[in-house]
This record gives C-alpha cells, sequence and structure tokens, in this order.
C-alpha cells in the first residue's frame, strides 16, 4: 500500500513539473516579445511622424522675394500650406553654400502664420553676397522630430 502512495506522489509531482515547465516557457516568450517590442516600437512611432511631416511638405509652398547682400536676410512668401519655421540657402557661383534656419519657437520668430504673409531668414556666416542665389525650404517640426522639405523652384540672385 504504501508503495501504492509512494507512485502516485511521483506521477504527481512529474505533472506538477510539466505544468511548471509549461508556465516558464510561456513567460520567457512574453518577456522575450516585451524586450522585441520595447526595441521596434520607437522606430515605429518615429517612422509615422516623419511620414505625417513629409506629408505636410507636399501641402506647403514658399517663394523667395528678395535677397539682400548687407543685411544677410532672405525674405520670403508662404503661398499654400503651413510650415513650422524655414531653411535659407545662399549659392556662390562656385557652389559653396551658407545657411540659416529659422522656427516658429524661436522668440524673434518671423514664419508667417498665413497664406500670402512674408517672412524672413537670417543666413549665417559669409553668405548671400551679390550674385549669389538665395532659395528656401519649409521646415516641419513635431516635437523633437524635424523634416526639412525640399528646396522650394523659386529663387532669386542677391543684390
Amino acid at each position: 500500500m504504501k508503495k501504492a502512495k509512494n507512485i502516485a506522489k511521483q506521477e504527481n509531482r512529474k505533472g506538477l513539473s510539466d505544468v511548471v515547465a509549461t508556465v516558464l516557457i510561456i513567460l520567457l516568450a512574453l518577456a522575450a516579445i516585451a524586450i522585441v517590442w520595447a526595441f521596434v516600437n520607437p522606430s515605429i512611432s518615429n517612422t509615422a511622424t516623419v511620414t505625417e511631416l513629409q506629408s505636410r511638405c507636399f501641402t506647403t509652398e514658399l517663394k523667395v522675394n528678395s535677397c539682400d547682400d548687407t543685411t544677410r536676410v532672405i525674405t520670403y512668401e508662404l503661398v499654400k500650406g503651413k510650415s513650422d519655421g524655414v531653411v535659407g540657402i545662399c549659392t556662390t557661383s562656385g557652389g559653396a553654400t551658407a545657411t540659416g534656419k529659422e522656427l516658429r519657437t524661436d522668440a524673434s520668430s518671423n514664419v508667417p502664420d498665413e497664406i500670402f504673409e512674408t517672412g524672413t531668414v537670417v543666413v549665417s556666416g559669409t553668405g548671400c553676397s551679390t550674385g549669389d542665389v538665395a532659395k528656401v525650404a519649409a521646415v516641419m517640426v513635431s516635437g523633437e522630430t524635424e523634416v526639412v522639405c525640399d528646396i522650394a523652384i523659386s529663387s532669386q540672385t542677391c543684390a
């Protein structure tokens, strides 16, 4: 009779070992999924933000109105859409470039809010001399993510 009880206890222990092993495997699988998700989720979220900002680029158009070679200021007009900032680019005949950037969040921001309003951007360094070509590109911002749109088709020669 004792032998029968011992055999029954051993069979129960074997059954319990199978349950514990199954639970451990499930927990390991869940932990692996959580670790992979922790690495993949930021990439997916950032890609969605960049895609949304890039789509806003298609609905925004800027036009260069003038370029002042003494103040290094490019004046531009918001033709359609809305941008969170602008990048000004001056290119010399030799191909060298100088840039400047202004965001709506800057304290002295001059980024237009409405269509047909004008804004200005100061180009740093030695850029925008007489004869240089001035262009602008819209900047879209969401949190820490910033996307510079394609350079506007219009340009002006600095005078």
